[in-house]
């Protein structure tokens, strides 16, 4: 993306200063193009923007394979697996994350899709990265810890041997393709973090831009 941009900025500064006159006309129009610090701190901003959306899509799909593994767990579990999970604190607890959580992140995910549509602006709960960090990366958590909690629950009924994949159970490939969840759902929260502590930066310019 700054690649992109940077060659965008080259080819207006170029035909801006074709199109100058004076002395220098390269320096005058790199004036008229604006404050490096402010276009800077624009684009640090459209980067944010940029790993919201990723990271919008990335729950969405996420809570779409964590639904079809809940349903899942029907089919190669024993029958009482629900159970016998129970039957322990900590299964119990693994299954409460696993309901509460994918139910809260169904809520803020439909919250903050209905607030950016235009049929509904009485909804926006507000404008600008904050608002979108509770209404994206919020459920985003809690679709991760749901994925971690199924997990959790088909290791604990099945044992070590759901790990392998050599016989292509059902059960190996629903827990494969959760751990897969979990790991693109943390990659894009971190790259989505450093994105955003990096935009609320004191941003620091070389004097010879000025």
């Amino acid at each position: 993306m700054a690649e992109r941009l940077r060659w965008e900025i080259m080819d207006h500064l170029a035909e801006a200063a074709a199109d100058a006159e004076g002395d220098d006309p390269a320096r005058a129009a790199i004036e008229r193009f604006g404050s490096p610090r402010a276009f800077a701190t624009e684009y640090r901003a459209a980067v944010v923007e940029w790993r919201l959306k990723r990271m919008r899509s990335t729950a969405l799909y996420g809570m779409i394979a964590v639904f079809v593994g809940m349903r899942l767990r029907n089919f190669f579990l024993e029958p009482g697996w629900r159970d016998s999970l129970q039957s322990t604190f900590w299964g119990d607890a693994l299954l409460a994350i696993d309901r509460y959580a994918f139910l809260f992140a169904v809520i803020l995910l439909a919250v903050g899709l209905l607030s950016g549509s235009r049929f509904f602006p009485r909804m926006r709960v507000g404008d600008g990265p904050k608002s979108d960090l509770v209404t994206i990366a919020a459920p985003s958590v809690l679709i991760l810890l749901s994925a971690l909690a199924i997990i959790g629950s088909i290791f604990v009924l099945i044992g070590p041997g759901v790990m392998s994949l050599a016989d292509y159970g059902l059960g190996s490939v629903t827990f494969a393709a959760l751990v897969t969840v979990c790991i693109v759902i943390l990659a894009r929260l971190l790259n989505l973090v450093v994105a955003y502590v990096t935009s609320l930066k004191t941003l620091s310019l070389p004097k010879e831009l000025f």
